[in-house]
């Protein structure tokens, strides 16, 4: 809920706790960014209720770096109102996917290879966040 409010961002956990702490009292936007928040949610569920479902779920989106990518993704993909339908966003996750987990691919498809890379080192800073998010966004719109 946080990346909704503030986009991707670094929190220790003590940080986590205050800024959580923070919203107990009185959070203002807490409707708002609830809503936004079911919405992603809403979207990346219908990717796992496709036809392609079970290997989405299968997929190394259920690792927290690469479910925290798709979340932003979808979520700046649907604020832009350009997200692709299910079973299209679901071809292209997972071919994409494929070449990530394939070093031989990462020479014909850099963003791969960035995005392994993103994944991999300081995967919670700020840096590669946006990194895979943006490569995930464009993965889905077919821009790679």
């Amino acid at each position: 809920m946080l990346f909704l409010e503030q986009g991707p961002t670094s929190y220790s956990q003590l940080d986590l706790d205050v800024e959580f702490n923070k919203r107990d009292i009185q959070w203002e936007a807490c409707i708002g960014v609830a809503d936004k928040f079911r919405r992603v949610i809403e979207q990346i569920a219908l990717l796992t209720e496709s036809s392609y479902g079970t290997e989405v779920a299968r997929s190394r989106l259920r690792n927290q770096a690469d479910f925290y990518s798709l979340f932003g993704a979808v979520y700046e993909l649907d604020q832009e109102g350009s997200m692709p339908a299910v079973d299209i966003a679901c071809q292209r996750l997972l071919a994409f996917l494929e070449k990530v987990v394939n070093q031989a691919a990462w020479q014909e498809n850099l963003d791969a290879s960035a995005y392994y890379q993103a994944a991999r080192s300081a995967s919670n800073d700020p840096g590669p966040r946006r990194v895979r998010i943006d490569i995930i966004r464009d993965v889905l719109r077919a821009a790679i």
